[in-house]
């Protein structure tokens, strides 16, 4: 997916207007379950998914058997086709 610039919102990290959907990397307990829809802020990185994207998280975790687990030990990882990786 091409990024798309988001008119008139705000990165709540920086203030920038360079808003942008993109697809960011996921993991859950150490498995990758794929690139989901995110935020991300162009000036300064920051990103959080979307609602799109997270519900796309939860079905790809319940898929794998890793969705109500009851870990804690959920982060975003680094894949090999994204060069910068944020915790």
């Amino acid at each position: 997916m091409a990024s798309k610039l988001l008119k008139g919102r705000l990165c709540p990290a920086c203030g920038s207007k360079a808003l942008r959907i993109v697809r960011r990397p996921f993991s859950l307990k150490g498995t990758y379950l794929g690139d989901f829809e995110a935020d991300e802020c162009a000036h300064c990185g920051d990103y959080g998914f979307t609602a799109a994207g997270s519900k796309a998280v939860e079905k790809a975790a319940k898929a794998q058997g890793l969705w109500g687990t009851g870990g804690a030990d959920i982060a975003p990882v680094a894949h090999p086709k994204h060069s910068k990786a944020h915790a």
